[in-house]
């Protein structure tokens, strides 16, 4: 929610407020995808959830998202939970909240167990009591069928509300549970004596555990996109497709027989809360997530799927929400030997290789098929006989069709770090700390001679080499970038242009230009003899770059600290041709997939350009993978609200024509645009006509 105010001063007009933003991820859990590979947000009374335990969970068609718990109904705009006061004679009074159902009418009809039934309509809350000719107080469960009769299902029996009357409908027990309405109009009704069906307001079918229920206490029912329904039990799951049952319990894959919440997303998988986490049922396989992989708490209690294909979560422990996002991270949970993963390399025959320096450990995948090894890791390079080498302390690892060869102080290697390597025409090159460039040939460190027969000598530390086609050895270093052509060294730094001095990573991008990252000064461009360099002043994000990188459209990806970044090739090209001032990064977090900000960048390859188009980054929590080809947007415009008007002091009723005394001063307007997937990246401008001459 924000809000902007206004000293009167002579001007009368209309305030506009318009919403502008960046690009999400949007529409539905991609079921390709594991569980943990979503995004992932958790709201607990430490960062502004007013009560741990979500009972239930709705949004309303107007964006809304309501949250019903113990300390009352809030509601949510994806930034604030603004509480709403459920009595209407006690203003102050919070109520314990047990479900809730928006109406066709947009009446938020709202149930809770100890006082009765109550809407919200238009701001305004109303009360049904024995006045209105209903005395029940325990509200267990809300439905809206398609006629428009409102069935209310309570501990004392179950009720119909239509044409402003209440209607007892007798049912076997009396204590309902739950509510859904089939494909062909029929009401089920749970209860903990299995399930009632009414048709034409006659209960004309009970099912039990004798006619292939798994447990008589039902827990919750819903019906799916074809009608058909699920039924949730306190001893398994059960579908009803045309009437057949098929159960499903732990022995078909659940986490917990006890049913909790049951919910079929936009892309027809099935979610289902249990006391011990939550399923999902894609292409006929259960899969589960846990409060091990990281859920509020295993206990859970309600489930909503938003507009925007998000999936909320509310447990006895807090609130969670599962997005789709551009950036899917692998970890453990996937195969890795660490989530701590230092270098990702790809090989030419498109398998990969993700090494970690916290583990000691490789991770190859091909074919799906997962290989593991032990071994130091630090600077990896592929060679063109098709082999990994892998460089660490005194150390350098051969690893050739799954066999690793260890060059070290028993075969003549220096205790000394080795902090990059390469290959050119004539064998490996090598960095070793207080030694220098060398070359790797048979096991032996030689001399890396220049074009007079004089070994290459320098007292710079070596971050990174690239070997170009023509034979042309770069080498980025602590004091510049040397160039290494025919024999002859030459050095650039800042004051040739560069961002700055020191060099960690190079990037070919195959049209004519190098792409530098510097974790001091930023990114430099190298086309045509020119640097350009792109720092903070320019627009870049950060002057951390840890990795360059580029997709086939020639924008760049960059790893830092603080996320990946992304700028368009125009921008940069614009930029270095003197036609804009400034360039703009989009910024991809955690709120975009990524666990950690913090991409790796102690040494190279800190990430890949794979040869299916997609970009790898190791990080510190995973490894992130990103297909440019294939990045999803939200172009569902968020519906903007005024929330409240301030004049001098004083709140304005929304509810009627706004008139406004003439010794009014003071203007505020609270506003909020219900975007819930990233928020924080919704941008406003606003305009009040005859008061601002510019947006």
């Amino acid at each position: 929610m924000l809000n902007i105010s206004y000293k009167r001063a002579g001007w009368i007009g209309v305030i506009w407020i318009v919403t502008i933003g960046g690009m999400f991820s949007a529409f539905a859990l991609n079921p390709q995808k594991t569980i943990s590979q979503y995004g992932r947000d958790i709201w607990l009374r430490q960062n502004g959830l007013p009560a741990n335990a979500v009972n239930v969970t709705l949004q309303t068609r107007n964006g809304y998202l309501w949250f019903g718990t113990a300390a009352g109904l809030f509601r949510f705009d994806g930034v604030r939970f603004t509480g709403i006061h459920t009595d209407p004679k006690d203003s102050e009074k919070l109520e314990t909240i047990s479900t809730l159902y928006e109406a066709k009418d947009g009446s938020l009809w709202i149930g809770t167990p100890y006082n009765g039934l109550r809407r919200f309509k238009n701001g305004k809350i109303f009360s049904y009591g024995q006045e209105e000719g209903f005395k029940e107080k325990e509200i267990r469960v809300l439905l809206e069928s398609r006629d428009g009769t409102l069935w209310i299902g309570t501990s004392n029996g179950l009720f119909k509300f239509s044409n402003q009357n209440f209607v007892f409908v007798p049912t076997d027990p009396t204590y309902i549970t739950s509510l859904a309405e089939d494909a062909r109009g029929r009401v089920w009704v749970g209860t903990h004596g299995g399930v009632r069906i009414i048709a034409d307001n006659k209960p004309v079918i009970s099912l039990t555990a004798a006619e292939g229920l798994p447990n008589n206490i039902i827990t919750t029912i819903r019906a799916d996109h074809q009608g058909q329904i699920w039924i949730g039990t306190d001893n398994g799951l059960a579908y009803s497709r045309n009437d057949v049952l098929t159960v499903y319990t732990g022995t078909n894959g659940l986490s917990n027989n006890h049913i909790s919440a049951i919910l079929e997303d936009r892309d027809k998988n099935l979610w289902v809360g249990t006391y011990l986490g939550l399923n999902r049922l894609a292409g006929g396989k259960w899969t589960t997530f846990t409060a091990a992989d990281g859920l509020s708490d295993n206990n859970v209690l309600s489930m909503t799927e938003d507009r925007e294909g998000s999936l909320w979560v509310g447990t006895v422990e807090g609130l969670n929400r599962f997005k789709d996002v551009n950036l899917i991270t692998y970890t453990t949970r996937d195969g890795l030997d660490n989530d701590f993963v230092s270098n990702i390399i790809e090989m030419p025959d498109r398998s990969l290789y993700f090494l970690s320096s916290a583990g000691s450990s490789i991770t190859h995948l091909k074919d799906g098929k997962i290989t593991k090894f032990s071994n130091p890791v630090g600077p990896a390079f592929v060679a063109r006989d098709g082999s990994l080498w892998i460089a660490q302390n005194g150390l350098i690892t051969n690893l050739k069709e799954g066999k690793l060869h260890r060059y070290d102080k028993t075969t003549g290697l220096p205790a000394k770090w080795i902090s990059a390597i390469t290959e050119d025409a004539q064998s490996l090159i090598v960095y070793v700390d207080d030694i220098g460039v060398r070359r790797f040939i048979n096991g032996e460190l030689k001399p890396y001679l220049l074009k007079n027969g004089q070994a290459y000598a320098s007292d710079e530390y070596v971050y990174c080499f690239y070997v170009q086609p023509d034979n042309t050895l770069w080498i980025g270093s602590s004091q510049g970038l040397v160039r290494i052509k025919d024999g002859e060294s030459t050095t650039f730094g800042a004051a040739e242009g560069m961002a700055d001095n020191q060099v960690n990573a190079i990037f070919d991008d195959r049209r004519g230009s190098l792409w530098l990252g510097s974790t001091r000064g930023g990114l430099t461009r190298y086309q045509n003899g020119k640097f350009t360099a792109y720092t903070l002043k320019s627009g870049l994000f950060t002057s951390e770059i840890y990795c360059v990188l580029g997709d086939e459209q020639g924008n760049l990806w960059l790893g830092s600290p603080r996320g990946i970044g992304q700028i368009s090739r125009q921008e940069l090209d614009d930029f270095a041709a003197g036609k804009i001032k400034t360039i703009r990064t989009q910024v991809y977090t955690t709120a975009d997939g990524m666990k950690t900000e913090e991409c790796f960048g102690d040494w190279q390859p800190a990430g890949w350009k794979a040869q299916d188009g997609r970009i790898w980054f190791a990080t510190k929590r995973g490894a992130v993978v990103i297909d440019p080809k294939n990045f999803k947007q939200n172009n569902l415009v968020p519906p903007v609200f005024i929330e409240k008007i301030v004049t001098n002091q004083q709140n304005t009723s929304l509810n009627s024509a706004l008139r406004f005394a003439s010794d009014t001063e003071n203007f505020e307007f609270h506003y909020a645009a219900l975007s819930l997937l990233v928020p924080e990246r919704v941008l406003f401008k606003y305009k009040l006509e005859g008061y601002d001459k510019d947006w």
